[in-house]
C-alpha cells in the first residue's frame, strides 16, 4: 500500500484507472466472479477496522467509517497492483465502495482525518460525540469552526444544537470572520475574543445573527477590552434595546466606518461608556459616510485652542465629534459636527457645572471655525430630538448652525 506513497507521479495516472474501475461495478458483486479469497480479505480489512471505529455499532457513522477504512485499504493496495502489474480489474473485479457509502465516508471518516490533522485527535474525538452531525456537514469552513469552538467553549454542542438546521450556516461565517481578525492580531487573541462572545449572551447572539462585517466589529469589541468586557456588551446593549434601538444596527455603523481615523476609539467608548451620546455619533458618521458628497475625514478629533471664555483666556482641547468634507455646486467645505442628544429628547443647557462646560465648548467650536480647523461648525441631534430655544439661540449668536432630527 505504500508504494504509491514514494511515487506519486505514477499513482496519480493510476488512481483515475482505478476510480473508473471502482464505480462501473456494483458493490453487491463483492463476494462473485473472484472467488471466496476476495470475500475472506474483505472480511479481514473489515474486522481490523474495528479497532480504530468508536462509533457505536449500528449507526451511519459506524457503517461509513467502516466503509472508509475498507475503502482506503482497496484504493491502496489496487493502485500499487495497477502500476506494478497493469490489471485493474483482475485486482478489485467485485468491489465498489465509491457510490452511496464513498458519499457517506466523505462527510464522516475523511471529515474526522481533516479536523484530527489540523486541531488533533482530541478535538476530532470530541465532535464524533457531538449530537450536531458536524462530521456530516458539507462546508469545510463550518467543520473547522465548530472544532475550533469545542476547544474554547465546553457548550458548543448544546450551542450548535440550538442553532437547528442554520447550524451549518453559522458556524462557516463565524469560520471567516474569525480568519480576517486572526492576522490583525494573532491566533491567541482570537481565540480569546471568541472565548468571550461564546461565554456572553449578547457575544453568542452576535455570531448567530450578524453579518460578517458587524460581526467582526463585535470580535474586535471583545478583543480590544478587559475581562468585564462582556459585562459592559451586555450592559450597552441592554441600555440600547431598552430605549428602542438595536444592538445589531449599532455594530452595522461600527462596520460603515470602521476604515475612517478615530474609529476604533469610538467604537470601544460606545461600548465601555454605556453614553447613547457615542451611538448617535456613530449612526450621524455611518449616515454621512453613504452621503455621495460626502467625505469623512476624522471622528474625535482633538486640537489645543485658546479661547475667551467669560473675561478669560483659557487653553483646552476642542473636541469634534464628526470632521468631514462637504461638496456642493462645485465648492467644497469643511464641517465639524457635535452630537447632542437627551433622554427626555429636549436638549437643554444644564445648571453649574454642566452649564460651564457646555457653553465653552460652544465657545470652542466658533473659536475653531476662526482658526481654520473648519468653515462651518454644526451642533446635531438625533431623529425625533429639538434643542430648546435657549440652546440654540446661543449657538447661532456664535455663528454655529443647529441642525436637529438627522442623527
Amino acid at each position: 500500500m505504500y508504494w504509491a506513497a514514494f511515487h506519486p507521479r505514477e499513482a496519480v495516472d493510476a488512481l483515475g484507472k482505478v476510480t473508473t474501475a471502482l464505480t462501473s461495478i456494483e458493490f453487491s458483486q463483492v463476494f462473485s466472479g473472484i472467488g471466496s479469497a476476495m470475500r475472506s480479505a474483505t472480511f479481514d480489512v473489515l474486522k481490523e477496522g474495528l479497532g480504530f471505529n468508536t462509533y457505536n455499532y449500528g449507526t451511519d457513522n459506524y457503517r461509513s467509517f467502516q466503509m472508509g477504512f475498507l475503502q482506503g485499504y482497496v484504493a491502496g493496495y489496487t493502485i500499487e497492483q495497477a502500476l506494478l502489474l497493469g490489471k485493474v480489474f483482475d485486482v478489485i473485479k467485485g468491489i465498489n465502495v465509491v457510490k452511496q457509502a464513498g458519499k457517506a465516508v466523505e462527510a464522516t471518516f475523511e471529515a474526522f482525518t481533516k479536523i484530527a490533522d489540523k486541531f488533533g485527535t482530541d478535538v476530532a474525538s470530541v465532535l464524533k460525540k457531538f449530537t450536531t452531525p458536524v462530521l456530516k456537514w458539507t462546508s469545510e469552513e463550518a467543520r473547522t469552526f465548530a472544532a475550533r469552538a469545542s476547544k474554547l467553549y465546553s457548550g458548543t454542542d448544546n450551542w450548535l444544537q440550538s442553532l437547528g438546521s442554520g447550524a451549518e450556516q453559522v458556524a462557516a461565517k463565524g469560520e471567516r470572520v474569525y480568519q480576517r481578525v486572526m492576522p490583525k492580531f494573532g491566533a491567541a487573541e482570537a481565540d480569546k475574543a471568541f472565548t468571550r462572545m461564546f461565554n456572553s449572551n449578547y457575544g453568542k447572539r452576535g455570531l448567530e445573527t450578524f453579518d460578517e462585517g458587524p460581526m467582526q466589529q463585535l470580535v474586535e469589541v471583545y478583543q480590544k477590552g478587559n475581562d468585564r468586557i462582556g459585562e459592559m456588551v451586555e450592559r450597552f446593549a441592554t441600555n440600547l434595546e431598552n430605549k428602542g434601538y438595536s444592538f445589531r444596527d449599532s455594530m452595522s455603523y461600527m462596520d460603515d466606518i470602521k476604515d475612517i481615523p478615530g474609529a476604533e476609539n469610538l467604537r470601544y467608548n460606545t461600548i465601555s461608556a454605556n453614553n447613547l451620546g457615542y451611538f448617535f455619533e456613530t449612526k450621524r458618521a455611518s449616515i454621512l459616510k453613504k452621503q455621495t458628497n460626502t467625505n469623512l475625514v476624522e471622528l474625535g478629533r482633538k486640537e489645543r485652542i485658546e479661547f475667551n471664555f467669560d473675561g478669560q483666556i483659557l487653553s483646552e482641547d476642542l473636541e469634534m465629534d464628526v470632521l468631514y468634507d462637504f461638496t456642493f455646486s462645485g465648492n467644497t467645505k469643511r464641517i465639524m459636527e457635535e452630537v447632542k442628544s437627551s433622554s427626555d429628547g429636549i436638549i437643554k443647557l444644564g445648571t453649574g457645572e454642566q452649564r460651564q462646560r457646555q457653553l465653552k465648548q460652544l465657545y470652542k467650536m466658533a473659536e475653531g471655525t476662526r482658526r481654520g480647523f473648519a468653515q462651518e461648525a454644526r451642533l446635531v441631534s438625533p431623529a425625533g430630538q429639538l434643542f430648546d430655544a435657549e440652546y440654540r439661540n446661543f449657538a447661532e449668536q456664535l455663528g454655529i448652525i443647529v441642525v436637529e432630527g438627522v442623527a
